[in-house]
């Protein structure tokens, strides 16, 4: 009977979801994606995009078993830099920060480095601008829950900024905090079998399965719409039809259950944009299961290689 008894009290144990109270996590998103060609053979186009953002969050389990994570601050410049209009002879470089100065010195950084690694587009570039963003507040100021298999909701988004004083506009989207809150509705699957958590997962951690469907489309239609007003005149970016995604499990240094999962929908978005590659990787501590990483990449690209690349990153930071 003690025996019996002992089980029942394990299983409990080993039942309940794990928290991450306590701790503060950085989330991050990062787009990049370029496109040129010509149109009727004698029209070029060249379009250049890329927009990078982090905040820092603490986490707080509530009292349903999900964990509550509120912005608590900006560590890292954000910033968005894109070619202005359709042969790309003008470059816009937009930044975010709590100090003026750094940004300032950001957008620097970030003008050579185009110079010098996109030279294909660098090199058309004739006028440059900049404009550099405040924060007016960031604690609480976002927060969502995230349930023990991986999928976050309940976002809450009230951050503002405000242009750094003395500057003449640039008249174009700088959305990148907005698409922030679309790169945490990214999370919207479960990374776990039907029917498992962590804890039994953690018993038989050499396992396979096929997510549930996962259907990107108003994540998608909302992050371009933030990024570039044109998607306000052309229809929006819509997910041909749902796909899944193949997962396994396994060990690391016996310390660690590394999820995985990755697929190859070929499915259009947009015009002849289709995603052609999609992969989340998942990292978990297995002495009280605390969550380490969670790592997605989705790949959106045509026959001619034209297109780009979204990646999104919560990561423990203590």
């Amino acid at each position: 009977m003690k025996i019996i008894l002992l089980i029942l009290i394990i299983l409990i144990l080993l039942s309940n979801p794990p928290t991450l109270t306590g701790y503060t996590y950085e989330l991050s998103y990062k787009i990049t994606g370029d496109a040129k060609g010509r149109i009727l053979i004698i029209f070029p186009y060249r379009v250049f995009y890329t927009a990078d953002a982090s905040l820092l969050f603490s986490s707080t389990p509530d009292a349903k078993g999900d964990t509550l994570f509120k912005l608590t601050g900006v560590e890292k410049t954000g910033f968005m830099m894109r070619t202005l209009g359709f042969s790309g002879r003008s470059l816009a470089i937009l930044t975010a920060d709590n100090s003026k100065s750094i940004g300032k010195a950001k957008s620097t950084r970030l003008k050579k480095e185009f110079q010098l690694r996109v030279p294909e587009y660098s090199k058309f570039i004739r006028k440059y601008y900049w404009n550099n963003f405040l924060f007016k507040r960031t604690r609480g100021s976002i927060s969502f829950l995230r349930k023990g298999y991986g999928i976050n909701h309940n976002l809450k988004y009230n951050l503002w900024l405000k242009r750094s004083p003395g500057e003449k506009r640039v008249k174009i989207n700088f959305g990148i905090y907005r698409i922030m809150g679309e790169a945490i509705k990214a999370f919207n699957h479960s990374f776990l079998p039907e029917d498992t958590n962590i804890s039994i997962l953690a018993l038989n951690p050499i396992r396979k399965w096929t997510s549930e469907e996962i259907d990107f489309s108003k994540i998608l239609a909302q992050s371009a719409l933030y990024s570039a007003g044109i998607f306000r005149k052309i229809r929006p970016l819509k997910q041909e039809r749902p796909f899944r995604a193949n997962y396994s499990s396994s060990l690391s240094d016996d310390s660690y259950l590394i999820i995985k999962g990755s697929a190859k929908p070929d499915v259009s978005v947009f015009s002849s944009f289709r995603i052609i590659y999609f992969s989340r990787e998942v990292k978990i501590r297995l002495k009280d299961h605390i969550l380490i990483s969670d790592s997605i990449i989705i790949d959106v690209y045509n026959k001619t290689g034209k297109g780009g690349r979204f990646t999104t990153n919560l990561i423990l930071k203590n």
